[in-house]
């Protein structure tokens, strides 16, 4: 089956991989870590309530995606570019975000406990709502 992550305004296709398997959350999840390994900049994409529980995203280019409603939760998400997504809603539960660039990023109502943000830049980044229960800040770059 052919996986496909396109770009959410003019769905272009930014990445696709052909798997043998049977559900589309398995398939998604393995599309999405496939291209940041490959270096690809997934920015723009279409990645609303995706499932990439536990995911390794470490150093990903996702400026401007939308990641609304995502489950996140345990994902490795250290020195990725998130400038100006969407993540409204979206479950960051002990995710890690070290160093990542999270300016303009829009975390109205995400649910990060626990989540590591260490060192991340945060410049205008919209928390309203947004429980921050336990997560570390420490070091967080706001302006």
């Amino acid at each position: 089956m052919k996986y496909e992550i396109k770009n959410y305004h003019t769905g272009e296709v930014l990445f696709s991989l052909e798997l043998n398997v049977r559900e589309n959350s398995t398939g998604l999840f393995s599309c999405v870590e496939a291209a940041v390994r490959a270096g690809v900049n997934l920015a723009g994409a279409d990645l609303m309530h995706v499932n990439l529980n536990g995911a390794n995203l470490e150093g990903a280019h996702l400026a401007g995606a939308y990641l609304t409603g995502a489950n996140l939760v345990g994902a490795n998400l250290m020195d990725a570019d998130l400038e100006g997504a969407y993540l409204s809603g979206a479950y960051l539960m002990d995710a890690n975000l070290a160093g990542a660039n999270l300016m303009h990023v829009n975390l109205a109502g995400a649910y990060l406990m626990d989540a590591n943000l260490y060192g991340a830049y945060l410049m205008d980044a919209n928390f309203t709502g947004a429980n921050l229960e336990g997560a570390n800040l420490v070091g967080t770059e706001l302006e």
